[in-house]
C-alpha cells in the first residue's frame, strides 16, 4: 500500500453475502491485514468473526453516516492516517486505494473514485448540485464535483478530526452532500481522481419506495435550509408551498409528510409505525 496506515471501513447492512463478497474483494486486491479491515455491523448481524476482519457491532441502525463515523473512529483509535470507506455492495479493484491516497497526498482532503453503476459511463467521484431543484446529479465528466459520494471515498485523519463526523441527522441520503459542504467550509478540499472502476454489484437502497421518497424530499429541504444561499432558501420556501399543495392533490402523502417535517426541522430515522400511504391526521 502507498501508506501503511491506510484502513478500510465497510458498513454492513442487508445481505450478508454481499458484504462477504466486498470483504473478499478487498482481501484479494488490497492484501490488507485483518486489523485494518473494519466491517461495521450497522444494526445487523455479520458472521464474520472467522472471516479475517475486525467486526464492530452496533446494536441499532442509526443510518449510514453513523456506521461510517463509528468505523472511522475505530480506525483512528488504531492510528490510521487515511481511511477508505466503501459500501458493502461494491467490489474493490486492485490499485484503487493507492490512487485515492495519492490524491490526498497531492492536495485533496477527501477524495472519491470511479464507480460503475452498470451504465455507459461510470460515476466519477460524486455529483453535482442544482440549488433550484434541490437535487443532486451523478458526475459523469471530468469537471469539478459539488460533493464526494459516500459510497466510495478516502478521507485523511486530519480532515476527519478537523471537520468532525459525517452528519447523522439525515439518516438516509444527502449525508455525503452535507459532509462535503462542511469539509469545504473548513477550507479543505474535496475532489475526484480516476481509479480502476469499482463495480456496484447490487444497490441495497430502498428502491422506489415511499420511504425512500420521504427521505429524499425531506433531506434535500433540510440541506438547502442549512447550506443554501439566502436567495435559494427563499426560493425553496416559496416552491415548497406549491409542492405541498400539489402533493395533497395527488395524494402523495409521503411527500406531504416530508415537506412538513423539513419545515419543522425534524430529522433522523422516520417512525417505523408511520404509514406514509395514509393522509396525515392534521390535514
Amino acid at each position: 500500500m502507498v501508506n501503511r496506515k491506510l484502513f478500510f471501513v465497510i458498513v454492513h447492512f442487508g445481505d450478508e453475502n454481499l458484504t462477504k463478497k466486498a470483504v473478499l474483494s478487498v482481501k484479494k486486491n488490497a492484501q490488507i491485514s485483518e486489523d485494518r479491515l473494519i466491517v461495521v455491523a450497522n444494526g445487523a448481524s455479520f458472521g464474520g468473526d472467522n472471516f479475517g476482519v475486525t467486526v464492530l457491532n452496533i446494536k441499532e441502525n442509526h443510518g449510514y453516516a453513523a456506521g461510517v463515523n463509528a468505523g472511522i473512529r475505530m480506525a483512528i483509535a488504531k492510528d490510521a492516517s487515511h481511511i477508505l470507506v466503501m459500501n458493502n455492495d461494491l467490489e474493490y479493484q486492485k490499485g484503487a486505494a493507492e490512487t485515492l491516497v495519492l490524491g490526498i497526498e497531492n492536495g485533496f482532503d477527501c477524495v472519491g473514485g470511479t464507480v460503475s453503476e452498470g451504465g455507459d459511463l461510470p460515476v466519477r467521484g460524486g455529483g453535482r448540485l442544482s440549488w433550484f431543484r434541490g437535487r443532486t446529479y451523478p458526475n459523469f465528466g471530468e469537471g469539478k464535483i459539488a460533493y464526494v459520494s459516500g459510497a466510495f471515498f478516502v478521507i485523511s485523519r486530519e480532515c476527519f478530526e478537523k471537520v468532525g463526523p459525517m452528519p447523522e441527522r439525515y439518516f438516509h441520503t444527502w449525508e455525503d452532500v452535507a459532509y462535503s459542504f462542511l469539509i469545504r467550509k473548513k477550507g479543505l478540499r474535496i475532489g475526484y481522481v480516476a481509479t480502476p472502476e469499482i463495480p456496484h454489484l447490487c444497490s441495497q437502497s430502498m428502491g422506489e419506495s415511499k420511504t425512500k421518497t420521504y427521505y429524499l424530499v425531506r433531506n434535500s429541504s433540510l440541506f438547502v435550509r442549512e447550506f443554501g444561499p439566502l436567495f435559494f432558501k427563499q426560493w425553496l420556501i416559496g416552491i415548497e408551498q406549491v409542492r405541498f399543495l400539489w402533493a395533497i392533490l395527488r395524494r402523495r402523502w409521503e411527500i406531504v409528510y416530508a415537506l412538513s417535517d423539513a419545515k419543522k426541522g425534524i430529522s433522523g430515522k422516520i417512525d417505523p409505525l408511520l404509514d406514509l400511504s395514509r393522509r396525515p391526521e392534521n390535514l
